[in-house]
Order: C-alpha cells, then sequence, then structure tokens
C-alpha cells in the first residue's frame, strides 16, 4: 500500500493505493486495512483529512457493480466497507473480459469527487479500464467543534424563574453600555440554564451525520470486533456473531434515522408559543 497526503489551500487529502492480489486472504488483507485505519485514525497530522482508498481489490460486489453476482470477496469487503462507514463510488465493471468492477475507489467523503470515468485500456496486453476521477479540491474542510447541548425537557423551570426573578437587573446593567449591558444578560441567563437545565457537552464534525446518535458508535464498534474475529477464525459461532452484530446495527440505524426524520418534521411543524407561555 503506498500513501500520498496532498494538500490545498482548503483541505487535505491522504491518498492510499493498494493492490490484493488474489492469493491473499481477503480475511488478511481487510485486518491490514483496519489496522492502517486505525493508525490513520490515532495521529493528530491526519486530523481532519479526507480519506481516498484505491486500487485493484481483486473484489466484485452486485451493490457497486450490478453485472454479476458478488464475490465471496466482494462480500466481505462491502461489509467492511460499511462497517467504516466508507463509500465505493465505481459503480461499473473495470475488467471487460470478466464484466467485473475489481478497481475501486473508497472515500470517507462522499463530496470529494466530481466526476468519475470509466477508459479503454491503456494499451493491448492490458486487461483492466483505466478509472479517472476529479477531486473537489476547492470543497471546505472538514471542520470539527465542541458544543453545548440542553435537555430542555427534564428543565426545572420554576427554578428558573425563580433565579431570574432573584436577580437584580437594573443593577447589573446600569453602569455598563449597551454592548456590555447585553452580554453580561446574556451570561447571567446561561449560568443559571447551566444550574437548572441539565445538559452535556458534544464534539460536532462538518460531515457528521445528525441521526447518528449516541448508541450507534458501540454497536457499530462490536459489529467492527467482531467482524474482525469472525475474519480470523472463521467458525460457525463467529459468523452467527458477526451477522447478528451487522443486523443489530443496521436496524438501529434505520430505527435512528426514522426517528430523527420525524422529530425534526414535528419540530418544523410546531409553533414556538407552547415554549414561551411555560
Amino acid at each position: 500500500m503506498l500513501r500520498s497526503k496532498t494538500f490545498s489551500k482548503s483541505k487535505t487529502i491522504l491518498l492510499s493505493a493498494c493492490y490484493r492480489p488474489d492469493w491473499i486472504d481477503i480475511g488478511d488483507f481487510i485486518v491490514h486495512l483496519d489496522t492502517v485505519l486505525t493508525d490513520i485514525g490515532s495521529n493528530n497530522c491526519y486530523k481532519n483529512t479526507d480519506l481516498v482508498f484505491l486500487g485493484d481489490f481483486n473484489a466484485h460486489c452486485y451493490e457497486w457493480c450490478p453485472t454479476k453476482a458478488s464475490t465471496l470477496e466482494g462480500k466481505k469487503l462491502y461489509e467492511f466497507a460499511n462497517d467504516v462507514q466508507f463509500f465505493q463510488i465505481v459503480e461499473k465493471p473495470t475488467r471487460p473480459k470478466s464484466s467485473t468492477g475489481l478497481d475501486l475507489i473508497f472515500l470517507d467523503n462522499l463530496n470529494l469527487v466530481e466526476k468519475i470515468e470509466i477508459l479503454p485500456e491503456l494499451c493491448c496486453t492490458c486487461d483492466h479500464n483505466v478509472v479517472k476521477f476529479s477531486i473537489n479540491i476547492a470543497q471546505l474542510p472538514v471542520t470539527q467543534y465542541s458544543r453545548k447541548i440542553y435537555d430542555y425537557r427534564r428543565a426545572n423551570w420554576d427554578v428558573f424563574r425563580d433565579k431570574l426573578a432573584e436577580l437584580d437587573w437594573y443593577e447589573l446593567v446600569e453602569d455598563g453600555g449597551l454592548d456590555n449591558s447585553v452580554l453580561l444578560v446574556e451570561k447571567m441567563i446561561l449560568w443559571i440554564a447551566d444550574f437548572v437545565v441539565p445538559h452535556k457537552i458534544i464534539v460536532v464534525k462538518s460531515n457528521d451525520r445528525p441521526w447518528f446518535n449516541e448508541n450507534l458508535p458501540e454497536l457499530l464498534k462490536e459489529k467492527h470486533e467482531l467482524y474482525k474475529i469472525d475474519c480470523r477464525f472463521k467458525t460457525t459461532s463467529s459468523a452467527a456473531n458477526s451477522r447478528r452484530a451487522s443486523h443489530d446495527f443496521e436496524k438501529a440505524c434505520k430505527a435512528a434515522k426514522k426517528e430523527y426524520f420525524l422529530k425534526l418534521s414535528a419540530e418544523m411543524n410546531s409553533s414556538s408559543k407552547l415554549w414561551w407561555r411555560q
């Protein structure tokens, strides 16, 4: 595997060229990929870096290229890509002789690529097509910040009102200008809110999926770990555990998406009058 870190004014991209010969076990190859991703994720120099893994994986998957049924290697690679939330964007055959899609491009940011083309072979002795794609380097990089989230449903509004009433607001703002007075009022309201409204600090990334709730990372981790165990031992029980974890994670994702969009729809259609009457 070859890696190249590229820079532009607005983003950093890590390009990794991969090749899996057909005599390399797909399970061992996936474990190696997972190790590489873990190394990248734990290295601060790759923070907020977009990832691109591309090359000849010798694995055909029907879900990516519906010209033929998936090979065992394609199924395993498809499951792994879902585990690590990678997008595969090549949807046409890249080996004309077998009508299979073996040359793949994996991304962690789907908006990174603007255009992709399958071109003819470089020469008559080549049995693979050329895969050409354009990277959108003008796109803004992934950003990360901390945010305080309040659980207003568990707030003690009676105490909130009492605390607000206890303050002498005129004395608080009488000696300051308009700007300072606004800042003081805001600061005091937030200070009281921190006291009476349960809250927590979360880390938000600009490419986060908004429906990906706090329960899903643990399920994803379990799915990932059981999948690696199955790749290593290949027993009936390890395969069953891996399938069960995969099913549980997929079911939880669907439920989280449904809950998120139902809540979003309800909030968009509800009036704020009831909140202000409390």
